[in-house]
């Protein structure tokens, strides 16, 4: 596996790709995540989420249980403020109130390494967050966003051919987005494997419409091949 470090003219593959084409996979959402609470401290806290104010979610969540008040399904609310740690950029908090949830919350256990994942790679401790993102299935409703996360996180970790094959599972699966198919073909680029890379971008040239025919046309001509 390589570990060469990816240079400046790679990764502009992804970014002259996805600057031209309107096409963005949608983030997630606090509602894919959260669970359903009764608790008037938490759904004040999930409004915050909801609207964007991470930080202060996360600094309502922290204040449960400081009132003496007792807390209902204490794991959840440990997720929750795992998520707003997150969002928040609080990588270290994040790592620390996710430790070993996933089996304490099996239910949510997939989002739960989802976003530990995240986080270590916000540390960039990338081969342990490839493991946890690694662990999530396939087939669960996150496990796009773990297989997206988890090429991004083998790519900073310098394994270049682990991270094409992740990227090619997404695009293989139909996810044909201009993201992903740049992040592939600069996985393959930076891997040594520009034949592919060059066949990849031909196909997604002729499979696109317009404005991503443009971006494709433009990095297949700085690889010095033409879309034909």
């Amino acid at each position: 596996m390589s570990r060469a470090r990816v240079p400046i003219p790679v990764l502009s593959v992804v970014a002259s790709i996805v600057a031209a084409s309107a096409r963005a996979a949608p983030p997630l959402t606090a509602d894919d995540f959260a669970p359903v609470f009764d608790d008037a401290r938490v759904t004040r806290a999930l409004d915050r989420l909801a609207g964007g104010d991470a930080a202060g979610a996360r600094e309502r969540l922290l204040a449960i249980g400081q009132d003496g008040k007792p807390v209902a399904h204490l794991e959840r609310v440990r997720f929750l403020l795992g998520l707003a740690c997150v969002r928040s950029q609080d990588w270290l908090g994040a790592v620390a109130v996710l430790d070993r949830l996933d089996e304490a919350v099996p239910a949510v256990a997939d989002r739960v390494l989802l976003l530990r994942g995240q986080a270590l790679a916000g540390l960039g401790r990338n081969d342990e967050a490839v493991e946890a993102l690694a662990r999530v299935p396939r087939s669960s409703a996150v496990g796009v966003a773990a297989l997206r996360a988890r090429g991004d996180a083998l790519v900073a970790a310098g394994r270049n051919a682990d991270a094409a094959a992740a990227f090619g599972d997404l695009v293989a699966a139909g996810r044909k987005d201009p993201e992903t198919v740049g992040k592939l073909a600069a996985a393959l680029l930076a891997a040594g494997r520009r034949d592919e890379a060059i066949q990849l971008l031909r196909r997604a040239y002729f499979e696109s419409p317009g404005p991503g025919r443009t971006a494709y046309r433009r990095v297949l001509s700085d690889l010095g091949a033409s879309p034909e």
